[in-house]
């Protein structure tokens, strides 16, 4: 059984990477990543996810060319915002998203459906969704599961 220090030493090792090596991710690793997953916590244990695993460079590159697409409309959107309330992040985002060069990418879906087993739950939170909770786990197990193995990782 890992110690509490082991533990921690994960957490503290856990690093969101902007900029990958194109290595072949060996498929054990994959494996290792998904089997975590199995296990991260959702609502009622309704592992509301599908996750697809993309390692062809067409594909990523097809992906990473919806999200440069989807950034520069985002970035047009909030330039409408009152200077003050605009996002101060990487305004050029979509020039060179950090994760293209990355071996694999993990394709996250969730299914809002959740949401409507739940309703009492909804309207008692209001903002908060049992969905949206359930994939930030889902996240961070598959995060600290690359960490444990020696990868970087970036979730977009």
């Amino acid at each position: 059984m890992m110690d509490y220090n082991g533990f921690l030493q994960l957490v503290q090792k856990q690093r969101s990477i902007r900029l990958f090596k194109p290595d072949p991710l060996p498929d054990e690793y994959i494996d290792d990543i998904l089997e975590a997953a199995r296990f991260a916590p959702s609502g009622a244990n309704s592992q509301p996810w599908e996750i697809v695993v993309v390692k062809d460079k067409i594909i990523k590159d097809q992906i990473v060319e919806i999200f440069k697409e989807a950034s520069i409309s985002n970035h047009k959107l909030g330039q409408t915002r009152p200077r003050e309330e605009q996002h101060p992040g990487d305004r050029r985002l979509h020039e060179h998203p950090g994760f293209q060069d990355a071996p694999v990418f993990f394709v996250l879906f969730s299914d809002p459906r959740l949401e409507d087993t739940y309703p009492m739950a909804a309207q008692a939170y209001e903002r908060h969704s049992v969905t949206a909770s359930s994939m930030a786990n889902l996240f961070l197990y598959m995060h600290l599961a690359a960490t444990s193995l020696g990868l970087a990782s970036q979730w977009v």
